[in-house]
């Protein structure tokens, strides 16, 4: 089935052709013409006009990674330019009709009167084309934007659901609980702990983006409350320079990259295990990288490892970065990394 916008471009090129070519006609009335020359001055602009100003919509679309993000006067130049060859296209099928129907070539004044006239027509058909175009990317990205603000929402709410569920606030609070008598201070930690994680995620609920140093802090606070229910189980090292500390991230990216690794890394593991979170810059790129100890064949399959927010993780980054963000997941002997390469905004 054909596409809206296709079928559109279809309608609005056969109504507009037919149009110019019928007003030819209504102006040739006037005048003393054969019919035959009538005939071929409202055909030729219909299907010369359709056949040409078709091959340049399609050299448009193939190049348009090169000219979309033109402004100023490098678009008015393409306008101009693309208006000039299409004109001469169709000035060069005039003077060929008629050499080929009639044996004779069209009077000067005659072609470049056409030329003028037909020139406004391709210039205001080349200009109609590209606000249709600009109309449409920005509708395109306006929507991407939805999206996005729904895949954070999403974020938030796995976060919410899965990180601090009534099933992981008991377990916190029933670790809390016998420090509270047995360690009074290391209990006001955890409390502290417990209650910065929650501040963060009510705080940042309605933003896209935070630092790099933002979302280490918040992992440090979820670290902590893990390392209550695992004990010596679980340990851990991050490794990212002050220096990294100010460049943005999306929302929870870290911070769900860490809580797969322990969820589905060293939970699975009666033994505990190990997580590694590290942070670098190399040609403009910020490497984040999440390592645990472990192996993605614990569990019966992989997608059974990587848990709902992987999927989710690669959606944002899609959607923020339009493709120049990576992110991939892989075992090595006795590890499994979680890397993630954005480019620096």
């Amino acid at each position: 089935m054909m596409a809206t916008s296709e079928r559109n471009f279809w309608v609005a090129q056969s109504v507009g052709w037919s149009l110019v070519g019928i007003t030819n006609l209504l102006v040739q009335l006037s005048l003393p013409l054969p019919p035959t020359v009538r005939l071929l001055n409202t055909l030729l602009p219909i299907m010369g006009g359709l056949a040409i100003t078709t091959v340049i919509r399609l050299i448009a679309r193939r190049y348009r990674s090169y000219w979309q993000n033109w402004k100023g006067s490098k678009m008015i130049g393409l306008l101009l330019g693309a208006s000039v060859i299409s004109t001469l296209l169709f000035t060069l099928l005039i003077i060929v009709a008629f050499r080929i129907f009639f044996g004779s070539f069209l009077p000067q004044v005659i072609i470049l009167s056409n030329f003028f006239i037909f020139f406004a027509i391709f210039l205001g058909w080349s200009t109609i084309y590209l606000l249709v175009h600009y109309i449409n990317r920005w509708h395109t990205t306006e929507v991407e934007k939805w999206q996005l603000a729904s895949e954070v929402k999403d974020a938030q709410l796995s976060l919410l659901k899965s990180q601090i569920n009534p099933h992981f606030v008991f377990n916190a609070i029933n670790n809390i609980r016998p420090l509270i008598l047995e360690d009074p201070h290391r209990a006001r930690d955890m409390l502290l702990h417990f209650s910065e994680l929650l501040r963060y995620a009510l705080n940042y609920s309605e933003r896209d983006m935070v630092s790099l140093g933002q979302e280490v802090d918040v992992v440090k606070q979820y670290l902590a409350l893990a390392a209550l229910q695992y004990e010596e189980k679980l340990q851990f090292q991050i490794e990212v320079n002050e220096c990294l500390s100010a460049y943005e991230i999306p929302l929870m990216l870290l911070q769900l990259l860490v809580e797969n690794a322990i969820k589905h890394g060293i939970s699975q593991h009666p033994e505990g295990g190990e997580v590694h979170i590290s942070a670098q810059n190399t040609d403009q790129m910020l490497h984040l990288c999440v390592k645990n100890s472990g192996s993605l064949t614990v569990s019966s399959t992989i997608d059974e490892k990587t848990g709902i927010g992987l999927p989710n993780i690669e959606k944002r980054l899609r959607l923020i970065y339009n493709h120049k963000a990576h992110f991939s997941i892989r075992e090595e002997p006795g590890w499994v990394t979680a890397s993630v390469q954005i480019p620096i905004l």
